[in-house]
């Protein structure tokens, strides 16, 4: 596996972009595991109809059951229906309920969810022109957030073994984060743009839409096409598109698990033991996926987004109590043929951006390479030699979400009835991408740049590093300028590391550095020119990399009061 570290690049490939080796000497800290607390389910939905668990009830007699439809109101609300009687075989037309059980002195109250057939809302668009001799794939799109590809070989290795040996599904050693944190990541693989191309969806905006009025999303396409969908985030208050976006006015998928979630976040069954009832949530997911393949597999095309937050958003220590339940949803579906017809793509989105591990070398890259790897159907690779010839070349280059979601269009033959021109950001793996495209090819900032290599190492009491350092936190207050009767300044308290390098035409600074008055760490890079100017946003080229906690804690308030659409918490101590 330790060959997954290396990427095994051409001469040529590591002229123009040479991928950093990485190592596996980190990730041993885990969490214990926590076993859930309910030990039986009382009962189950199955094709649409509640059953009860022989093995519990038998154990009861005179057992009175209600349950609640879980309605979905908005992104953050929902509502109950009344309550109405639950027996052996009820009809249950609800993909979501709540169940409470009574039985002599014990009690059972548990939430539910299934996935109902919707083909009699899943309606192609006739109007458009479909290319016959395209044949779409299903597309699953499985999300973990915060895992580099280290941490994921080193966490989940029955699962990496599974996708590499029995799968062959394809790594991409090159793949490369394009923004910071997830919104700015996971928006460019779903539209195709960087998120400050697009509309304002901020929630702090007056004149800010719902992402779903605005975003070009692929399954709006794929919509047109008669493509099922089903998409489900396990944390409500922090979903993607939610935290600090105004969310989705509509249901925008067939099967949008948001009411779920919330009711399972507001109820008591919310606890620690990360469990619905017996399951662990993360399990649930994916056995959700699973249920929404088997509907559809065998009456329409599909595409399903799942990420999931809890066991690794903030550290990984978690990550490990996935493995188990994710080998064993590959090799479920691998087995019941439900991957024949069906492009994987299971990735994260970044890795860990903040604590200890990230103030390393090593954690700034692994911030910047997260796990992303590709499964192709056996049929579809061996009718598409030269598209799999591509893609294992291309797994040693620089890409990005810009190329998955060109790849995913390819796949679905979106591409085959709309015209769009081809981006030099944006090619598909299965293309040849050329082997000198560069980060500034793709408008990426080259504070996500991997193929900066080569650094020299600067002493930080040299008056150069010393004026590079406060360019950067001069920026840093000029962001904050407008709020500083709110927002402390910023004022240098160490510079810890700095180093330069050349890319293209620029001299580029990375540099590690601590203000005041919160010891925040943050790492930052600047680029000047040959005449001595320099280029940095301070919000997207600098990272605090230490948590900054409570700190922020008026940055909401402000954000509403001054319509702020950039995201200023990692800069603001609140006064």
């Amino acid at each position: 596996m330790n060959h997954f570290l290396e990427a095994n690049q051409t001469t040529q490939q590591r002229f123009y972009c040479k991928l950093p080796n990485l190592t596996l000497n980190r990730h041993d800290l885990t969490a214990k595991y926590t076993p859930c607390k309910l030990k039986e389910e009382w009962g189950f939905l199955k094709y649409g109809r509640w059953y009860f668990n022989k093995t519990v009830v038998d154990k009861f007699s005179n057992i009175k059951c209600t349950y609640r439809s879980i309605i979905h109101v908005s992104d953050s609300k929902f509502e109950y229906s009344m309550k109405r009687p639950l027996s052996e075989g009820t009809l249950i037309s609800d993909e979501q309920i709540q169940v409470d059980c009574v039985a002599n002195i014990f009690y059972y109250k548990n939430i539910h969810v299934q996935i109902l057939n919707k083909m009699n809302v899943i309606k192609p668009d006739l109007s458009i022109q479909n290319n016959f001799t395209c044949k779409p794939l299903n597309v699953l799109l499985l999300s973990y957030d915060s895992i580099s590809r280290v941490s994921w070989f080193k966490r989940l290795p029955k699962t990496t073994k599974y996708l590499t040996e029995t799968l062959d599904a394809t790594i991409l050693n090159g793949h490369t984060i394009v923004g910071d944190g997830s919104f700015n990541n996971l928006t460019p693989l779903y539209t195709g743009k960087y998120s400050d191309e697009l509309p304002s969806a901020s929630k702090y905006d007056p004149n800010g839409s719902y992402v779903d009025e605005v975003f070009p999303f692929l399954w709006k396409d794929l919509h047109k096409k008669g493509f099922a969908s089903f998409h489900y985030e396990d944390i409500p208050y922090m979903s993607t598109f939610t935290f600090r976006h105004r969310g989705f006015l509509n249901n925008h998928a067939h099967h949008y698990m948001k009411a779920f979630t919330l009711a399972v976040q507001e109820s008591k069954l919310s606890k620690d033991d990360l469990c619905i009832g017996n399951t662990k949530r993360s399990k649930k997911a994916l056995d959700l996926v699973t249920e929404f393949i088997e509907m559809y597999k065998d009456k329409s095309n599909f595409i399903a987004f799942m990420h999931n937050d809890e066991n690794s958003h903030g550290n990984n220590l978690m990550v490990n109590q996935l493995d188990d339940d994710l080998e064993r949803f590959l090799k479920q579906n691998f087995k019941n043929s439900n991957l024949d017809n069906t492009a994987l793509f299971l990735f994260s989105d970044h890795g860990v951006r903040y604590g200890n591990d990230r103030m390393t070398h090593q954690g700034d890259l692994e911030e910047r390479l997260p796990m992303f790897s590709i499964y192709l159907p056996k049929a579809y690779k061996n009718l598409n030699m030269e598209k799999i010839d591509n893609l294992k070349k291309n797994a040693n280059q620089l890409t990005t979400a810009f190329d998955v979601y060109k790849t995913i269009r390819e796949l679905t033959c979106l591409d085959g009835y709309e015209n769009r021109e081809r981006q030099l950001r944006s090619i598909s793996v299965l293309d040849t991408i050329p082997i000198n495209r560069s980060c500034i090819d793709i408008g990426m900032r080259l504070h996500f740049c991997t193929c900066l290599q080569d650094w020299i190492d600067l002493n930080t009491d040299e008056s150069l590093s010393f004026k590079v350092v406060n360019d950067v936190v001069k920026e840093m207050n000029n962001a904050i300028e407008n709020v500083k009767e709110y927002c402390a300044k910023i004022e240098l308290k160490s510079l810890n590391s700095i180093k330069y390098t050349y890319y293209l035409d620029k001299k580029v600074y990375r540099l590690v550095f601590v203000t005041k008055p919160t010891d925040g760490f943050y790492e930052a890079t600047i680029s000047y020119e040959k005449n001595g100017s320099y280029s940095i946003d301070p919000i997207s080229s600098i990272s605090r990399i230490n948590i900054y906690g409570s700190h922020s804690y008026c940055v909401n308030k402000i954000s509403t009061k001054f319509n702020l659409i950039k995201d200023i918490r990692k800069l603001c101590h609140c006064l």
